[in-house]
């Protein structure tokens, strides 16, 4: 949970970094959705590899959380051909695992000393 963590916001921040320091306000607000789409997909992996390893105990919030990730990225790839349609799913993905998010956060927090 840690490494994948850290590799994801050495990522994303490295991305938006790159943007700001280039002194283009467009290019740094670019910047900043790359670094969101891109990040977006890095938790879709993150959530997979934790299904993989996940205590019994947990195993089926985190394999919903990981499905919620697939699919709110398979809406965002949607985006440009149907922006209120791809809108609709990301949400509604989002809102129905947001429960199991919380019991993940909470296990995580627990038993991990920090939340995922």
């Amino acid at each position: 949970m840690r490494s994948e963590k850290a590799r994801i916001l050495d990522q994303f921040n490295s991305t938006v970094a790159a943007g700001e320091d280039s002194g283009d306000e467009f290019l740094a607000v670019i910047s900043g959705l790359g670094a969101s789409i891109q990040a977006l997909g890095e938790l879709r992996t993150y959530f997979a590899k934790l299904s993989k390893v996940a205590p019994a105990e947990i195993q089926t919030e985190v394999e919903i959380v990981a499905e919620s990730y697939e699919k709110q990225l398979d809406a965002a790839s949607k985006a440009v051909s149907d922006p209120l349609a791809a809108l609709s799913e990301g949400l509604m993905s989002g809102l129905t695992s947001s429960g199991q998010l919380n019991t993940v956060d909470s296990f995580a927090r627990s038993n991990c000393g920090e939340g995922i």
